[in-house]
């Protein structure tokens, strides 16, 4: 009897332990920067999310919480990148050239936190024919950024 309540009282320690640095993990502060890039892909909004420790939660657009095509998954280092599509996953066109998403950062993969944060994000694609002051048509494609790093949920 002696020897199977050891064997409980170790199994008891072990899932405490288990238990302690996963709320560890949730509740940790966690410095989390934004970056956008238009350039390096024609089709999507490229989310950079860099951590100040390492990550393992969910990078995801909001109101798409599931869809495996509008979610990147920590996988326990300091970058996570999201690929947004410009046609899809809920991002829209405000006006002309400018997609707009909104992203949701999620620290721990199944429980929501108050330190995870939405923010909006976007690209503005330019695109056409400029008249330059030769009286000469320059055909134009290129991005840049818009949006940015604007959180709309609380932070810790």
């Amino acid at each position: 009897m002696q020897r199977l309540e050891k064997v409980f009282f170790r199994n008891a320690a072990l899932c405490f332990f288990v238990l302690l640095q996963t709320f560890y993990h949730c509740f940790a502060t966690m410095e989390t920067k934004i970056s956008v890039d238009c350039h390096s892909d024609p089709e999507h909004i490229m989310v950079k999310v860099s951590t100040s420790i390492p990550f393992e939660g969910l990078v995801y657009v909001s109101e798409r919480y599931g869809d495996l095509n509008c979610t990147a998954f920590g996988k326990k280092n300091e970058t996570t990148i999201l690929k947004v599509p410009l046609k899809g996953c809920n991002t829209h066109e405000k006006e002309p050239g400018l997609f707009m998403s909104h992203v949701t950062v999620q620290q721990h993969p199944m429980i929501v936190s108050a330190g995870d944060g939405e923010y909006e994000v976007g690209c503005k694609l330019f695109s056409g024919d400029l008249e330059v002051g030769t009286g000469n048509r320059i055909d134009v494609s290129a991005s840049s950024m818009k949006g940015g790093d604007t959180m709309t949920s609380p932070s810790p």
